[in-house]
């Protein structure tokens, strides 16, 4: 008798001793920390498994290509300029510039730039009216194209470091084509402040701290006893609950540390993940009133835009109408010159606002164009609204600056972390939204658990009937590749969906026909008068080519899934690729081991099976 089973044994029993020891965090309830020697990692609740937000949205890249076309028009403009041309109107379109400029040498200096330096344009049409001469231009399909796919690109990857502010461990961020972008966010908007206030008081008594936790509304503010303490259970809170997100940490004057929490909301999600937060400081033209302008004419180079309605203090409705402002179309700044910004109140007027600290680019343009506009007016305009124009006093040389208006604590906060992550390169549209409660994730857990429950306590009573004692070890098989799997699915931290439950029950079955299979062969071997030792070794052999034919092809098919889709169809995927290969390995190892060990201890001429 070969001593093959040692090796064979031995490697499930450790590959099973690995697979609880990954699993057991996973098994620990909500709130319990697993021992330091013990892996952390456990697997993640997909979104129809824990609630959360889905979100579809679609980037309208066509708008990313009119703002464009917009700075290009500015920049063409200024070039003209300086090399004398008289430029005597130039107006951009969503499809293109439409620029006039004075005299026969215009033109031909328009030609030169455009084949200098303004090589993604193209003219589409060039006519004499007059003295002047008339330019129709357009993005080439080239650089449109890579205009619309960088708005694509940026706009995910804005919309990822917005996401990062909620303390989403597992966010599914991912491009459908046509410029739709998917957003899964597991977890978000199902959190309680009653739940984190429970938590953080507990972790105060266990560590026997004085401290103090008060909730309000979506903030919690904890006092700790000193920084160590704070620290340490700031990053335990942060790091084990979907949505809590540390807001601001102030070391006290006797050495307490006080800690503002926030809960992010599925309501706040949407509306800053949707924000736009296209930051410009323009100068107003004072030369005229806006309503004289809208009345007789907007003058060239100028806009009109709107401020934000008044806010009644007492029912927060919007009252009046918005106030209208003459704005100078030139863009003296963007946020991109925005390297920090915060939320703060002023306590005097109770009112909150967002404060900006420029970069050294942008400190020196707006120490710049502060000190040579004194006594004009300068408008802080975020997607397209005036929040703010206060007139210009001296010249700001600290490089910092400040948003206010009639903000909400959210508000002011959202916006804060809406300029730290950059804005989006153009608009987006929600095309769909879904937000799963955690009641129904709950009730989900628990139809899976018994369906699976159910359909395991089958197979193991018709195993048990049917093929007898080899059953049973059919069954041991089945239960130790179920270990092995999950303690697999904790190792990398994989996010179990439905459809991946649904995956583990399809992998229990495939590792049931595996074992049936060579089951089915010992018997034939068995009716041909062949000994229990032989019958074993030829079912194994002959089982093995077929067993594995068949997980390779559903192995293939799993890998495609990956691939090719997205969200709980990669969770189906990566459940039914781990199980075919751990189906095979206990399929394969496990049973004949058995087999082998319990031959090498005894003589057997009749084999239940």
């Amino acid at each position: 008798m070969s001593q093959g089973w040692k090796w064979r044994l031995g490697s499930i029993g450790a590959a099973t001793l690995l697979g609880v020891l990954f699993l057991l965090p996973s098994l620990l309830p909500d709130g319990v920390t697993p021992p330091s020697f013990m892996p952390q990692k456990r697997i993640a609740k997909g979104l129809d498994l824990q609630g959360g937000l889905h979100l579809e949205l679609k980037v309208q890249t066509e708008k990313a290509v009119e703002n464009s076309l917009m700075r290009v028009g500015e920049e063409l403009s200024k070039q003209l300029r300086e090399e004398r041309v008289r430029v005597r109107s130039i107006d951009t379109k969503p499809d293109g510039i439409v620029l006039a400029v004075r005299g026969e040498g215009g033109g031909q200096k328009v030609a030169e730039l455009l084949e200098k330096k303004f090589v993604g344009l193209k003219v589409d049409a060039r006519t004499t009216e007059g003295e002047d001469e008339k330019f129709v231009l357009s993005y080439i399909d080239d650089e449109k194209k890579a205009i619309e796919q960088y708005a694509i690109d940026q706009g995910m990857e804005t919309i990822r470091n917005r996401i990062d502010q909620f303390g989403v461990a597992e966010p599914l961020i991912v491009s459908r084509g046509d410029g739709r972008i998917l957003i899964q966010l597991p977890g978000l908007g199902t959190l309680s402040a009653d739940t984190v206030s429970n938590w953080l008081r507990d972790k105060l008594a266990e560590g026997g701290l004085a401290g103090t936790v008060t909730a309000g509304g979506t903030d919690i503010e904890v006092l700790f006893p000193g920084e160590t303490s704070a620290d340490a259970i700031v990053a335990d809170a942060t790091g084990r609950f979907v949505g809590l997100v540390k807001e601001k940490r102030e070391v006290m004057a006797d050495g307490k540390v006080k800690v503002l929490f926030a809960l992010a909301t599925s309501k706040r999600a949407k509306k800053l993940i949707g924000q736009t937060a296209q930051l410009q400081f323009r100068l107003l033209d004072d030369s005229v009133t806006a309503e004289s302008a809208l009345a007789g004419g907007v003058p060239m180079g100028d806009e009109v835009l709107y401020g934000k309605k008044k806010i009644d203090p007492r029912t927060g409705n919007e009252i009046g109408t918005a106030p209208a402002y003459l704005v100078q179309r030139r863009v003296i700044m963007t946020g991109e010159v925005v390297r920090n910004a915060q939320m703060s109140v002023d306590q005097n007027r109770a009112e909150y606002y967002v404060l900006m600290e420029f970069d050294k680019t942008g400190e020196e343009v707006f120490a710049e164009v502060t000190g040579q506009n004194v006594g004009k007016r300068l408008a802080i305009i975020l997607d397209g609204v005036v929040q703010s124009a206060p007139v210009i006093r001296e010249a700001i040389p600290g490089g910092r600056a400040s948003i206010s208006g009639t903000f909400t604590r959210d508000e002011a906060r959202d916006l804060a972390i809406a300029l730290r992550s950059g804005s989006l390169p153009a608009p987006v549209e929600v095309l769909q939204e879904i937000e799963v409660g955690a009641s129904l994730g709950a009730d989900s857990i628990a139809k899976g658990k018994m369906a699976s429950m159910m359909s395991l306590a089958l197979v193991i009573l018709f195993m048990s009937i049917y093929y007898k004692w080899s059953g049973v070890l059919a069954n041991m098989a089945m239960v130790t590749n179920l270990i092995i799997m999950l303690g697999l699915l904790a190792a990398v931290g994989a996010t179990l969906t439905l459809p991946g439950i649904a995956g583990l029950a399809l992998t229990m079955g495939m590792a049931v026909d595996a074992n049936v299979l060579i089951l089915e062969r010992i018997r034939e071997e068995l009716r041909l008068g062949k000994s229990v030792l032989n019958a074993i070794e030829s079912g194994y052999d002959k089982a093995f080519a077929t067993i594995v034919d068949a997980n390779l092809t559903t192995l293939m098919a799993a890998v495609v899934l990956y691939f090719m889709g997205s969200g709980p169809v990669k969770g189906f995927a990566v459940t039914l690729s781990i199980g075919m290969v751990t189906s095979i390995f206990t399929a394969i190892v496990f049973t004949r081991g058995m087999y082998e060990w319990y031959l090498s201890k005894r003589t057997v001429k009749r084999l239940s099976i």
